[in-house]
């Protein structure tokens, strides 16, 4: 049995589900099937410029200590990114391209360039 892991590079709530997904599916016995998508899309149809999180000084706030406190419980390291959101085309066509074998460890290794820069 499988599950679809959707995600999108510029998301770091992604990040933290990419970072744990693999274990999280073994222990329930499910194959996991990476997919990106691209959330602007979605957002601009729903009436946002960017990302919902962005659009009040202390919703944003809130976000990053939500993620770095996720990030810290589950012991995966997060480095605020210097540019937020970051573009994710042309990396979520590049998971695409590779083979489903692959895509796992192209998106976590991608995920960590951005998400965490300079390891």
């Amino acid at each position: 049995m499988a599950i679809t892991f959707w995600y999108d590079f510029s998301s770091s709530y992604s990040y933290l589900s990419a970072m744990r997904i693999e274990a999280v599916g073994r222990a329930a016995d499910l194959d996991v099937v990476w997919q990106p998508f691209l959330l602007g899309p979605i957002f601009k149809d729903a009436g946002y410029g960017v990302s919902p999180n962005l659009i009040a000084p202390d919703k944003a706030d809130y976000m990053w200590a939500d993620i770095g406190r996720r990030a810290s419980s589950r012991g995966i390291k997060f480095v605020r990114p210097a540019v937020f959101p970051q573009r994710s085309i042309a990396a979520a066509r590049a998971a695409l391209g590779v083979s489903a074998e692959q895509r796992p460890a192209f998106s976590r290794a991608v995920f960590a360039e951005t998400i965490v820069p300079g390891r």
